[in-house]
């Protein structure tokens, strides 16, 4: 998120059936980068080879609020800060209304590699492990005094870092599984402060 007080970020891969998951860098009270700086050194050890002035092997869904000059740094759009360490790449606005989000989570999870098993593979790695955590048991439902579980609006907010990390994970599926944003996601206001993604020009 642009804005957030924690960045997370989900890296992953395509290879035939299976996507799997490498890392999952997050980083809480801090500039979005020093997460970008996360990403970068996770690229040099593992996929130097990835690291291309156009960025042609890297694909992108991110939060509509980085589309934005950032409140941290007037002088970059966040957008332009990734690019510049990353490579042009390949963008798309990653979905924002929860059906959404749900409806992509639902169908990586249930996506089989065609052999029997789940598409997902997520690497049990200590750059994962939040992810993970996440996954399990900390990004979950509000419950009520009542004990009703509350799912409208989507998982439970504020969470930090378990929500990043969680909202991150939705655009890697929606990314990988190729479900576009419904009419709903794409409704969400625009800040006086936008700027269009690919171009670098304002919004009006």
């Amino acid at each position: 998120s642009g804005e957030a007080h924690a960045h997370a970020v989900t890296i992953g891969q395509w290879a035939g059936r299976r996507r799997h998951v490498l890392a999952a860098p997050v980083v809480e009270n801090a500039d979005i980068r020093d997460l970008i700086a996360e990403v970068v050194r996770w690229f040099r050890r593992h996929a130097d080879w990835a690291l291309t002035r156009n960025g042609e092997w890297l694909i992108h869904r991110f939060d509509p609020s980085m589309n934005r000059v950032s409140g941290l740094d007037k002088r970059l759009h966040p957008i332009e800060m990734i690019q510049a360490e990353l490579g042009k790449g390949h963008w798309d606005l990653g979905p924002t209304d929860w059906d959404d989000r749900e409806r992509a989570l639902l169908s990586l999870l249930g996506e089989s590699d065609g052999r029997g098993g789940a598409a997902l593979r997520i690497s049990p790695v200590e750059e994962t492990r939040l992810l993970r955590q996440a996954l399990a048991t900390r990004w979950d439902y509000a419950v009520t005094k009542n004990g009703q579980v509350v799912k409208d609006s989507g998982p439970r907010k504020p969470n930090r870092p378990w929500e990043d990390l969680g909202d991150s994970f939705t655009y890697f599926a929606a990314g990988v599984m190729g479900v576009p944003r419904s009419q709903k996601s794409q409704k969400r206001p625009r800040s006086k402060m936008a700027f269009n993604a690919f171009t670098g020009q304002p919004i009006d």
